[in-house]
């Protein structure tokens, strides 16, 4: 039985040793592609697309964040490279969807590099509902986001440059466009360089959504938003803060000052303190009251109001009463101005003791406050005693005021006075009577009726025409305006609307005016039109009538006319860009050794050049005129020489003739296979040996000729070359030359290729003598691998029976 299980053993070793030899049953592992992309600490690769919070798309580029958080001193992309918390290197843009709540934080305080919550190689576009907070590292440089160029189309993204020495929200080396979303970037304090909340090095647009940009940074060097080329607010929500200016670029949005805010701020009284006058007894002093800005920020001058029950008074308050303070701030670059600014607290009352005089009105006296302000009285009555008279009221027994009303009836010395009537030139007289006591006029002797004067007007030319001015026509006559009185028959001119009677006239003559006959006339010269501004044909305009009229020989035609100059208008041409100039002025891009070069076209009237039609010109090709050798020639070939393009960094190689190594010729041996027989429909492969290295093989030659590499097989031991059965069989029944070519010399022998004889197999047609053939050197490894496994296999079965057979005994 022992010796049973240790024949089953060495069947099972044989198996095992047979399946170790079995070829191709060894799987090699294919490598996985590497994307150029990092997320966290992960390598995104083709065998791994995804993680906790993030998943990425090869074929669209996109990665989506859903909940995806990481804080960590990022990936590099080589050991002393610059560092993300998402690092991409591929050189595409690459697409960031956000899904709910994303967080990354760099926590690098490498001194040397830029360490970034994202950093891109090429360009980075963000999408999405969700939103992103992405904060930098510290250390040298902290960016929030760095990258190519940056468009965001939605979601809400808080971008942080931390404290470094240099610090930005958001950095990218070209564009920065907003479509969309809710951004806030900022950069916090920069100990020794520059803090932007915003910066990339060509145009910040914002076409929608809101973006919010600050920087905390040093006085000088800190910008919300710095774009080199333009800052475009075309849409959207747009505001910005700077410790040195809101913006920094080469073109602003319209109405910024240049200020540290964008847009400038309302001002509220929050911003202000209010300390009212410190001694509120009156003394006949005023009561200044201080409003200053909080933190000691310039708000622009303020100036101080004060307002008593509503009014406003005029300078400072000295007299009792309670006071509202409002104030009216000019502003700044930063603030708007305001005016009556105020708060319900901003109020202050003056106090007082009473000091007493005796006030009165027409019908009561009191004691009245004499403090300014004070409206307190005591004592008061009617006043009482005295009689009116036609000139003076009674007079109070208690105050010795006046009091009461005139009595208008009480005149005396009243005088009459004869009417005398008046002309157009010298007024009248009326009738009346006059009161010698109080200088009244009355119509009537009772002085009942009142007058206020007794003269009658003088007529002056009370019964006029008038007659308004015409302006003359350039064909009709006019007149200046007149006046005509029916009283005396004179005429008189206007003065401001106003008959003017200084001087008369018997006749309405001396205010024609004569026709104009377009005396006030100018002519515009003939100009032709260019490119880019319109020309006209000669013409005149006449100013009086403001009608137009055509040339005729250099006079005026009246013939007929026009309302305008249109019909002497002649449009502008246009540029004509057809003309095709290569200079620098209008070359788009350069022609190189591989591209063609792109320029624009020239206005053939003029010097514009266009901003889009171009042409193209031929590539410059490759320039190689210093060729080096290379020292490379052999005994069988000659060496080359290698050329740098004059223009760029291309590189040619050439034979460089004559430079063959010459040397004698080594004669090898054929030490298998030589001079040999090979039967034509009977053999298979044909096998020889030489005794060359195989290092230094180079070629076979049969009867002269190259023998195509495809019909024989070469490998080493000195070296063996093994003809196809295709190919023997194609060679003609007969003695041919084999030459086997080293790089040193060769070796030759002999072949007989004879046809099968088909009455005696083991002859030929060449001879009766029986021909030994050469060793096959076919690889017949799988064969015999096989054959070892088939072996094993029926030993292990036989075994198996043979113990089922001892069982049963």
């Amino acid at each position: 039985m022992k010796k049973m299980k240790k024949k089953i053993w060495a069947c099972l070793m044989a198996l095992a040793i047979a399946l170790t030899m079995l070829p191709g049953m060894a799987v090699k592992a294919e490598a996985a592609t590497s994307y150029g992309l990092w997320v966290g600490d992960t390598e995104v690769t083709s065998a791994c697309t995804r993680g906790e919070g993030w998943r990425y798309e090869a074929v669209t580029n996109t990665l989506t964040l859903n909940g995806f958080t990481y804080t960590g001193v990022g990936t590099k992309a080589s050991t002393e490279g610059n560092s993300g918390g998402i690092r991409a290197t591929m050189k595409q843009t690459l697409n960031i969807v956000l899904v709910n709540d994303n967080n990354i934080e760099n926590t690098s305080d490498n001194q040397k590099n830029w360490n970034c919550g994202i950093l891109c190689e090429y360009d980075l576009v963000i999408s999405g509902d969700g939103s992103l907070t992405v904060k930098g590292g510290t250390g040298h440089t902290s960016h929030g986001i760095s990258g190519g160029s940056l468009t965001i189309n939605g979601g809400t993204i808080t971008a942080v440059g931390k404290a470094a020495k240099g610090s930005s929200g958001i950095f990218m080396r070209n564009d920065v466009t907003v479509n969309g979303g809710n951004v806030t970037a900022t950069a916090d304090k920069s100990s020794t360089s520059t803090s932007r909340g915003i910066e990339c090095n060509k145009t910040f647009t914002i076409n929608g959504g809101k973006v919010t940009a600050i920087a905390k940074g040093l006085p000088t060097n800190s910008y919300g938003i710095q774009a080199t080329s333009a800052i475009i607010h075309k849409g959207g929500e747009l505001e910005a803060e700077g410790t040195t200016r809101a913006f920094s670029s080469k073109k602003y949005p319209d109405g910024y000052e240049k200020g540290k805010v964008y847009p400038k701020k309302d001002l509220t009284a929050e911003m202000f303190i209010f300390t009212a006058p410190s001694d509120l007894k009156y003394d006949g002093n005023p009561k200044n009251a201080v409003v200053n800005s909080k933190d000691d920020i310039s708000y622009g001058e303020i100036t101080i109001q004060y307002y008593k029950n509503g009014a406003k008074i005029e300078g400072v308050p000295i007299n009792t009463g309670t006071y509202t303070v409002k104030i009216d701030v000019a502003g700044n670059k930063d603030y708007n101005a305001i005016s009556d600014l105020t708060d319900e607290s901003w109020t202050f009352t003056i106090t007082h003791e009473h000091k007493y005089q005796y006030m009165h009105d027409d019908t009561e006296h009191w004691q009245q406050c004499t403090v300014p302000g004070c409206v307190y009285s005591i004592n008061r009555e009617k006043h009482s005693g005295g009689t009116a008279s036609c000139t003076k009221k009674a007079i109070c027994t208690t105050c010795k005021i006046e009091y009461g009303e005139i009595d208008s009836q009480n005149h005396v010395n009243v005088e009459h006075h004869e009417l005398k009537p008046a002309t157009c030139a010298v007024p009248g007289v009326a009738e009346y009577w006059s009161c010698s006591e109080c200088h009244k006029m009355f119509s009537d002797a009772a002085c009942t009726a009142e007058l206020n004067t007794t003269e009658v007007p003088a007529l002056k030319h009370a019964h006029k025409t008038f007659t308004e001015a015409k302006k003359a026509t350039c064909t009709e006559k006019g007149n200046r305006a007149y006046w005509h009185c029916e009283d005396c028959g004179l005429y008189f001119a206007d003065k401001d609307g106003v008959i003017d009677t200084e001087k008369s006239y018997d006749n309405a003559v001396g205010f024609d005016i004569a026709p104009l006959n377009h005396s006030n006339v100018k002519k515009q010269e003939a100009t032709t039109a260019t490119c880019n501004d319109k020309g006209n044909d000669a013409y005149w305009h006449c100013e009086d009538c403001g009608l137009y009229f055509a040339d005729k020989d250099g006079v005026i035609d009246t013939e007929k006319s026009y309302d305008d100059n249109s019909s002497f208008i002649r449009n502008s041409l246009g540029h004509d860009f057809t003309k095709q100039i290569e200079d620098e002025a209008h070359m788009k891009v350069a022609a190189t050794c591989t591209l063609e070069g792109e320029y624009y076209y020239s206005c053939s009237r003029c010097d514009a050049i266009s901003a889009d039609a171009t042409f193209k010109v031929e590539k410059l090709g490759h320039s190689f005129t210093n060729y080096v050798y290379n020292n490379d020639a052999t005994y069988e070939k000659d060496g080359t020489e290698t050329a740098k393009c004059d223009r760029c960094d291309a590189t040619d190689t050439r034979r460089k003739e004559g430079t063959k190594l010459v040397a004698a010729p080594v004669t090898y041996k054929i030490i298998e296979g030589a001079d040999g027989t090979y039967t034509i429909n009977a053999d298979g492969t044909y096998t020889i040996r030489a005794n060359g290295e195989f290092s230094k093989f180079v070629s076979v030659e049969m009867d002269g000729k190259v023998v195509d590499s495809k019909n024989y097989t070469a490998k080493s031991g000195s070296t063996i070359i093994t003809f196809s059965k295709e190919y023997m069989s194609s060679l003609s029944a007969g003695k041919h030359t084999v030459k086997v070519n080293f790089t040193d010399g060769s070796a030759e022998t002999t072949l007989t290729v004879a046809q099968k004889d088909t009455k005696d197999t083991g002859k030929t047609d060449v001879g009766k003598k029986s021909v030994s053939k050469s060793a096959k050197t076919g690889d017949n490894s799988n064969l015999i691998a096989w054959f070892i496994l088939l072996v094993a296999s029926v030993c292990i079965l036989g075994s198996l029976r043979a113990i089922r057979r001892q069982r049963r005994r």
